[in-house]
């Protein structure tokens, strides 16, 4: 059975890797419920943050000349007391609440910008709704282990190119997901266990990633988008789910 257990936790990070290699999120996304089949939710939550940082890190070097350095500071920055209010929550308030309730906003988004409602609409500049987006960020890392459900919604209102997408959200991940850990790790939440799961996850990330970069070349900006309101359809649906069965 163990043989079996660390199959699936390889084979769900491959997968995601090469996700989010391609749409620059989703690995968490893709992994996380095929990591609940197996382990507690919470457990789940807490390799997906290492991991889900990890992928990003492995992407920056790849997409980094798409990076706004500006606006990704003022992601990093609002992201940190984010962190640390959903690492708070996340010990005080029954998770399955917090999952029901953001795939609910999430599935809402994606319905509105599905039908057209909300194309009109863009961020063409970064600002206030920057620093809302990396609090919400960071909260939803330390909550989920899945910061592109909000993320995600940002970029899709953005007037990014598919490199700036790609750079920026690796980049915000990789950084944030750092933030993260670091007051998880001050709390005591990582025992040696939850470590060695890490660690076996990670040379599947790796082979994810390696596989998606021949796959970049063939998406454009237009696809780039679609995909992400899939995943993030994909990603209210999950957390949905994952909340129902945490009650």
């Amino acid at each position: 059975m163990e043989v079996l257990y660390y199959a699936v936790i390889a084979l769900a990070w491959t997968v995601g890797g090469f996700i989010s290699g391609v749409t620059s999120m989703g690995c968490s996304l893709i992994a996380m419920p095929v990591l609940t089949l197996v382990m507690s939710p919470d457990r789940a939550i807490l390799i997906s943050c290492v991991c889900g940082g990890v992928i990003p890190a492995l992407l920056v070097p790849l997409h980094h000349r798409g990076i706004i350095l500006r606006e990704l500071l003022l992601l990093l920055g609002a992201s940190l007391p984010g962190s640390a209010a959903g690492v708070l929550i996340f010990e005080q308030v029954p998770a399955a609440w917090l999952n029901i309730a953001l795939g609910f906003a999430l599935a809402g988004f994606v319905i509105w910008q599905a039908h057209g409602a909300g194309v009109g609409l863009r961020l063409r500049r970064y600002g206030p709704a920057s620093l809302l987006a990396g609090f919400l960020g960071g909260a939803a890392n330390a909550l989920t282990g899945m910061p592109g459900s909000v993320l995600g919604v940002y970029a899709t209102l953005r007037t990014w190119s598919k490199e700036n997408m790609l750079s920026m959200q690796s980049a915000f991940f990789a950084l944030s997901a750092l933030l993260t850990i670091s007051i998880q790790w001050s709390r005591g939440l990582y025992s040696p266990s939850i470590l060695f799961d890490i660690a076996c996850s990670l040379p599947g990330a790796a082979l994810g990633i390696l596989a998606s970069i021949p796959a970049q070349r063939l998406i454009n900006r237009r696809s780039c988008r679609r995909l992400l309101l899939v995943l993030l359809g994909l990603s209210a649906v999950t957390l949905f789910c994952r909340g129902m069965a945490m009650r």
